[in-house]
């Protein structure tokens, strides 16, 4: 399976709950983004008595690399954080924003590597009342197969996994 195959899986995946755009913009180091957002809200028997509402977003960046450094890995981790926190709208009945980076690429340096693990950015609202926002971070390495992840990504270790599993299979079959 080559990079491209393996970015078309994770579009695809991600294309059954998320609104996917291929190519933000001209300028954009990332290759596609992804955006879900849900809305709960309760009512005290009629629509203007609301009770309490909910509002939930993921804005997920996706970028393919030949190589990936530890610089590269930095500014697209910095510039991720920085858009999605721009696209969250905190404020009353806010719960999350939550801001995720999947990196496939070919190779990725060791240092990189390393990197992925310690790389962290968190932001409560008015002290939690009006919400939060996590960084989650994937890197697939498709030479190798490996995936990193950091401490909040590692939840997504099985989406990933499937993912690959189905990538590979494709490739298999005749």
């Amino acid at each position: 399976m080559t990079l491209d195959e393996l970015f078309r899986a994770f579009l695809k995946a991600y294309a059954t709950y998320y609104n996917v755009k291929e190519t933000p913009e001209k300028d954009s180091p990332f290759d596609a983004e992804a955006v879900f957002s849900s809305c709960e809200e309760q009512y005290f028997l009629l629509k203007g008595i609301t009770l309490s509402e909910t509002r939930i977003a993921e804005f997920v960046r996706f970028a393919k690399r030949e190589r990936l450094t530890r610089a590269e890995l930095e500014r697209l981790g910095a510039l991720a954080w920085e858009q999605g926190l721009a696209a969250a709208a905190p404020g009353p009945g806010h719960k999350c924003s939550d801001v995720t980076l999947i990196v496939l690429a070919e190779r990725a340096d060791d240092d990189a590597k390393a990197r992925v693990r310690t790389c962290r950015h968190g932001k409560t609202y008015r002290l939690g009342l009006h919400g939060f926002s996590h960084y989650r971070l994937v890197v697939v390495e498709r030479a190798t197969g490996a995936f990193f992840f950091n401490r909040q990504g590692g939840h997504l270790k099985p989406l990933v996994q499937d993912i690959w599993n189905a990538a590979s299979n494709i490739q298999k079959e005749p």
